[in-house]
């Protein structure tokens, strides 16, 4: 890779010259946001001109982390059951650590 392209890259995204399948989102909510504690995260999808969007739609995987600012509440466990009696597929991700040792 040409010196360079990888920071061409990064602000051709970071300005919305170029798309990108990856989203990062981050908010912190203190108190909440609007009148309720319900909340919503949606998708919507987006065809580039001459696609044909496909009738059953487009599967997608969305990674949500959230947890209690003071953390004293058992938001995952309430989040994953509420989201399993919705029928959504859940998985979790596990991380392993591996330590190497470098070669001399």
């Amino acid at each position: 890779m040409p010196k360079g392209t990888k920071q061409r890259e990064k602000e051709m995204l970071r300005n919305g010259v170029k798309w990108s399948p990856v989203k990062r989102l981050h908010t912190r909510m203190p108190k909440g946001r609007g009148a309720n504690s319900e909340w919503k995260l949606i998708i919507e999808p987006l065809a580039r001109k001459g696609d044909i969007f496909p009738e059953d739609g487009v599967h997608f995987a969305a990674l949500l982390t959230i947890r209690d600012i003071d953390r004293t509440a058992p938001v995952h466990d309430e989040m994953r059951n509420h989201l399993v009696n919705r029928g959504i597929t859940l998985a979790d991700i596990q991380v392993a650590a591996r330590v190497r040792q470098a070669a001399a």
